[in-house]
């Protein structure tokens, strides 16, 4: 079993190159690369209830309104099977992932009945991390495999034939569901089936089926004011082929089987505050998709030493890898040591890290010392001196330039709401964000054509505020408009939940939630009227500063009580 260090190289895997050893310097290089508009967008809510349409045109406008919702969710819950990869796994790839909606993302993936590794998805660059089992499952052949475990491994999508974390991003998803309405054909309709306690029904277009829940309780129970209070959302994507189809950025989307689960803004900001930790370990991250070789070529610069031995190395590279992956630097840690059969002591220059250009080479030197008087005169011993480099794919820049791109993606998100409009021109950065490959132009005439087909739905009315003690609607900025309902009430598998939610039209970093107390609650928290602040994408506590914690929103601290809030100087601090 080669040591940690040797290059992985894209699948197949070829063994690892080495080089021999010199008659005064043993050379072992080990090589592990890691290389490094202004138009208001249209919200719809539910459906009119119009019984003189087909049921394909109800279909189309249903799916057309939960694209829309799905377009601003902040972040969505994935659960079930990729049923086809280039692998071929028996089975499918099982996946369980929680992604944010320009496609930040994470979870784990299931190759098998007992291997499964992590995932991460940031920034673009997608990361595994596993046993050796699980890689051997991926394709990755022995001595690979073994260096890869339990290390963060870059992939790109030729792995899984798609890159996770943006083709299931809600800003790039929601788009791709109705391929027909671009040829103009009509979408299928079939019989509802059972998700979880309620029906949902398949609306198919092309090779793509999502089943909505609300269609039918809009459409079927008229005059029903609870069926009508349903608005159409998505609880499973099933993809399968459709060689007409070619989605957003012309690719088609893979095989697979999704239910989904969207959740809230504040649950986006609990993810964005784990990502930077989990950014923070990937200074140890393997680049899978390139293969490096190189040599590692040494001298004494006294030949004999008389008691400072100096040891110059020169590192060269050669990186072989696709033409799309592009590679501005190199950086690399190195560690020399020297042995003889006396005490000899290496300085500090011996270990350390540094850069060198794609193909080409650095010069490291290594100063050890010995005690020359304690040889007797005219007497000689041999020195051995050991090089290992270990090259990374992301240096601490890089890692520092994924924290603050993350941090900007929380922000942003902060109010990220269904139920709170946003602008055409917030779409597309979100789109953009993503990884979106359509041009300005294309996308425009993408999201204008479902803003048209979402427009057969109607606006739900602003939610009740007379539960809400007296000056809480008065806190609330003027310019932040009517509330919205909390995007909790009426979610699948929950109890109904009365409360309203406020968002800064011109920062999606500031909200205000309104929660009406439960006295049945296990949290004393939670037994009363209490509000959630978002503050520049940051929930603050009731001193008006911002909580640090994995999941912020889930903090007794994040739950102030409404009576407390009223007291305040103005919405955002005491």
């Amino acid at each position: 079993m080669p040591p940690y260090g040797y290059s992985p190289s894209p699948y197949p895997v070829a063994p690892p190159r080495r080089n021999g050893k010199k008659p005064i310097i043993l050379a072992a290089l080990a090589v592990l690369l890691i290389v490094a508009v202004g138009i208001t967008a249209i919200v719809v809510q539910r459906l009119t209830n119009d019984s003189g349409s087909t049921p394909e045109q109800r279909g189309r406008s249903a799916l057309a309104t939960a694209q829309v919702r799905m377009l601003h969710t902040a972040a969505v819950h994935y659960t079930g099977t990729l049923t086809k990869t280039p692998l071929a796994i028996s089975g499918g790839v099982h996946l369980d992932l929680t992604v944010t909606n320009v496609g930040d993302a994470y979870g784990t993936v299931k190759v098998s009945d007992t291997a499964w590794l992590d995932y991460l998805g940031v920034g673009g660059k997608s990361f595994l991390k596993g046993d050796k089992s699980a890689w051997m499952v991926l394709g990755v052949l022995g001595d690979t495999a073994g260096d890869y475990a339990d290390h963060p491994v870059q992939i790109g999508p030729d792995l899984l034939g798609i890159d996770l974390a943006t083709t299931f991003a809600p800003a790039r998803l929601a788009l791709a569901l109705d391929p027909d309405a671009a040829r103009d054909k009509p979408v299928r309709v079939g019989a509802p089936v059972t998700i979880g306690d309620h029906e949902s029904t398949p609306v198919s277009s092309g090779g793509v089926t999502t089943y909505i829940r609300g269609l039918r309780e809009q459409h079927s129970s008229p005059g029903n004011d609870d069926d009508q209070s349903i608005e159409p959302s998505i609880d499973r994507v099933v993809s399968d082929d459709d060689p007409d189809y070619s989605g957003a950025g012309n690719a088609d989307l893979p095989q697979f089987s999704l239910d989904t689960e969207p959740l809230q803004s504040d649950d986006a900001g609990d993810i964005y505050a784990q990502l930077p930790g989990r950014i923070d370990a990937l200074d140890k991250a393997v680049d899978s998709r390139v293969s490096l070789d190189g040599t590692l070529n040494g001298r004494f610069l006294q030949n004999p030493c008389l008691g400072t031995c100096t040891v110059e190395f020169t590192i060269t590279n050669r990186v072989e890898t696709s033409p799309d992956i592009q590679i501005k630097t190199i950086a690399f840690e190195y560690t020399v040591s020297v042995t003889a059969s006396i005490a000899i002591a290496t300085g500090p220059d011996c270990s350390g890290s540094g850069t060198m250009a794609p193909n080409g080479s650095a010069t490291i030197r290594c100063t050890a010392t010995y005690d020359a008087y304690k040889i007797r005169a005219g007497t000689t011993f041999p020195i051995t001196a050991n090089a290992q480099v270990i090259v990374r794919a992301l240096d601490p820049e890089q890692i520092k330039s994924l924290k603050d791109q993350v941090q900007g993606h929380g922000t942003s998100s902060g109010g990220l709401s269904p139920e709170v409009p946003v602008s055409l021109a917030d779409d597309w950065n979100d789109y953009v964000a993503a990884g979106g490959k359509l041009s300005k132009d294309d996308w425009t005439a993408a999201r204008t054509a479902l803003g048209n087909r979402a427009n057969a739905a109607t606006t739900a009315p602003a939610p009740a505020t007379d539960w809400l003690a007296p000056g809480a609607v008065a806190k609330v900025p003027a310019g932040w408009g009517s509330p919205s309902a909390n995007s909790k009430t009426g979610r699948a598998g929950r109890d109904e939940k009365l409360g309203v939610r406020w968002s800064d039209p011109n920062n999606k970093g500031n909200s205000i939630r309104i929660d009406k107390g439960d006295p049945t609650n296990g949290l004393a928290s939670q037994q009363v009227d209490h509000v959630v602040i978002n503050v520049n994408g940051r929930i603050i506590d009731k001193n008006g500063n911002p909580i640090d914690a994995p999941k912020p929103s889930k903090t007794a601290e994040a739950h102030i009580p409404l009576s407390e809030w009223l007291t305040w100087k103005a919405w955002d601090h005491p």
